[in-house]
């Protein structure tokens, strides 16, 4: 039987170790336990040998010398939920196979087919002189102990294996946080401060502590193994991972059949000897999961507008918001949206730094910022978008994308790609729409540009913002009599004239309830609250005059709502909580503030 000696985790004052698969049980106690175990358990019983569970190597009553190795076991649990060891026991009873199986408490629900795995992977079929005892460990040890018999064999230390520990833990953050949007591996030298942490309906929360060599290793490997996998669809930036300065990348990679792909950024932490590697999951499935844009949360409105706009002939369609307000999924919802209105009579091409996900029927190019090699100068985003574009004009493409407009060149090359005769999807960072045109006036944009009907023809701007659970939320006359958040409500409701929604509204319930896994503070999940702003042509003149609160008095006029408005409409729809909106986006008052300052009339979301 193949297995690894973990002979060394056991303490010290009980268990000596005779061989690599024996251990002597000094202790009269356990020997007793062990016994007493025996004698009174049933062949059906699958209870545990200790009462309370074990969290830390120390605390296994006898030493491990035999672990099953990996690929011995099918059972695809095994080394996430349970581990066997074959070792034998001295000093309790000759003759016997002695197994020892630490398992989950949840999974001892699943002791029937441990039992096939005994018998079925392992070969033992001898019931009559095999003795199986049930260690009760939490999850936390299983893998640890898990990383390291699989990474410390020298059949696991080869190539085709390096990358394990990254796609174990990205796995276990996976499984026991499925909604989680972004991991960050963290690698600091401060005691305490190497983790990994996790984002989790725009939360971060802790995950686990590593050590800094464990974790260290886990990132460098990883950038550079994973993200060197060409073959697999993965790149990165550079030739491997340098830890004193920023680069990104993309991971794919299959890990239990499943396909996981990421978008990958490093920056470097010089003074803690370390840096964060962050990873935004954009696909835990075989193939990229696109939100359909008739399900993406926006304002029916807003639907027919982004339809309208970005079915024309040419022109660009810009998404903007702060990192990680979903604008590049949004992007990527519209041209599937195109996809399948055309049929594939239409070519799709995209630049992007770096693809975020692979997508069917669009050809993506990856730009790589290699300013560090030789040429510099040459290798650096700025040229590399020159070049592409000239490229793209050549490809006879009808519908292009930019990825992130960064810098003057990716700019322009939006620009000019829906000046001659297409459309074209970018993103930037901002925080509003109608913040759009001061940005790209830090990258140089001249604001003659805006005269053209074809320049920014839709402008989607977003943010993401909790919602309640439907279940255990609770209206108004739920609360106490003296509630300040009714209170609150009720004066805001006032201001902007909405009372009548009063009723609509829900309030979180903290510590939440079974439906939303006991969240703590009693939301789950998250929705975009966005503006859609299709410059007219007399935007367009303001625009180009500078005169930016002038346009947005007349889009407001005319029937456009902020991101402020949409949440409100979306909490008197009794999807969003006024205190989350009010933390996230801003006070609901500030819309009839904004609109008394630019004199137009209160928004109504006519729920």
């Amino acid at each position: 039987m193949t297995s690894t000696n973990l002979a060394e985790y056991r303490p010290a004052t009980s268990i000596v170790e005779s061989s690599a698969n024996e251990y002597d049980i000094l202790s009269d106690s356990i020997s007793g336990d062990l016994i007493k175990y025996f004698g009174s358990r049933s062949s059906s019983s699958s209870h545990f040998f200790n009462d309370l569970t074990y969290d830390t190597r120390e605390q296994l009553p006898w030493a491990l010398g035999g672990i099953i190795d990996k690929h011995k076991v099918l059972h695809p649990a095994y080394g996430k939920k349970f581990l066997i060891s074959d070792g034998h026991i001295q000093g309790v009873e000759e003759g016997y196979n002695y197994l020892t199986v630490l398992m989950t408490e949840d999974f001892s629900k699943s002791i029937t087919q441990v039992r096939a795995t005994i018998r079925d992977d392992l070969g033992y079929t001898d019931h009559t002189h095999t003795k199986v005892i049930n260690l009760k460990c939490s999850e936390d040890l299983i893998l640890l102990l898990a990383d390291v018999i699989f990474m410390g064999s020298e059949e696991n230390q080869s190539k085709d294996d390096e990358g394990r520990s990254f796609k174990a833990i990205t796995a276990s953050v996976l499984e026991s946080h499925p909604a989680t949007s972004d991991i960050h591996f963290e690698v600091s030298n401060i005691p305490g401060n190497t983790l990994v942490r996790i984002r989790v309906d725009g939360d971060l929360i802790d995950f686990k502590e590593y050590t800094y060599d464990r974790l260290y290793e886990t990132v460098d490997v990883a950038y550079n193994i994973i993200g060197g996998d060409e073959a697999s669809g993965s790149s990165i930036q550079g030739n491997n991972l340098s830890w004193k300065e920023p680069q990104s990348g993309k991971f794919i990679y299959t890990y239990n059949d499943t396909q996981i792909e990421m978008r990958v950024e490093f920056a470097p932490r010089e003074t803690e000897g370390g840096g964060d590697l962050v990873c935004r999951i954009t696909s835990k499935g075989e193939k990229s999961s696109i939100r359909k844009l008739d399900k993406a949360g926006y304002h029916p409105v807003q639907t027919l507008l982004i339809k309208k706009h970005s079915s024309k002939k040419q022109g660009n369609i810009l998404f903007a918001g702060v990192t990680g307000s979903g604008k590049t999924q949004s992007m990527y919802s519209v041209i599937d949206y195109l996809q399948d209105l055309y049929k594939s009579t239409r070519k799709f091409v995209t630049a992007e730094n770096p693809i975020e996900m692979n997508l069917e029927g669009v050809s993506q190019v990856n730009l790589e910022d290699n300013s560090s090699a030789s040429d510099n100068e040459m290798n650096t985003l700025t040229k590399q978008f020159e070049r592409i574009s000239e490229s793209f004009m050549r490809l006879d493409p009808d519908i292009m994308g930019t990825g992130e407009i960064r810098c003057y060149n990716s700019a322009k090359f939006a620009i000019e790609s829906a000046r001659t005769g297409h459309v074209c999807f970018s993103t930037i960072h901002a925080a509003s729409s109608c913040d759009v045109p001061g940005r790209l006036d830090g990258f140089g944009v001249a604001r003659s540009v805006y005269q053209s009907s074809n320049t920014l023809t839709v402008i989607i701007a977003q943010s993401l913002v909790r919602t309640v659970c439907p279940s255990c939320s609770r209206s108004y006359d739920e609360l106490p009599n003296n509630s300040p958040l009714v209170y609150s409500l009720i004066q805001s409701l006032s201001s902007l004239e909405l009372l009548e929604y009063l009723p609509n509204i829900r309030f979180a319930k903290q510590g939440g309830c079974k439906e939303c896994n006991y969240s703590v503070d009693g939301r789950v999940g998250r929705t975009p609250v966005a503006e859609v702003l299709a410059p007219d042509q007399t935007i367009r003149n303001l625009w180009a005059k500078n005169e930016d609160d002038l346009a947005k008095a007349h889009w407001l006029n005319t029937g456009g709502f902020t991101k402020l408005e949409h949440a409100i409409y979306k909490m008197c729809k009794g999807i969003l909580d006024p205190e989350m909106i009010e933390r996230e986006i801003d006070q609901l008052a500030v819309s009839r503030l904004v609109r008394e300052e630019l004199n137009v009339s209160l928004y109504h979301p006519e729920v």
